[in-house]
């Protein structure tokens, strides 16, 4: 027999916030991309509309929590 424990699983972390705050910088990305291709609106436009609400996000994030982003 050997005398090893047995192995136990390791545990997992919670979401952090920074993890939905990435999640839904691309879903705004996808989204912005998806009205482009499906309406009448440029994807050039849509695109870029899309980069300035997701790149808000981000600045509103670290604004709020800038503590957070260097941990």
């Amino acid at each position: 027999m050997s005398s090893r424990p047995p192995a136990s699983k390791p545990k997992s972390k919670p979401l952090a916030w920074t993890d939905l705050v990435l999640v839904a910088m691309g879903v705004v990305l996808v989204c912005g991309f998806a009205v482009g291709v499906a309406s009448e609106v440029p994807l050039r436009v849509s695109g870029g509309i899309g980069s300035v609400l997701a790149t808000a996000m981000w600045l509103g994030s670290v604004a709020v929590n800038p503590g957070e982003r260097t941990a």
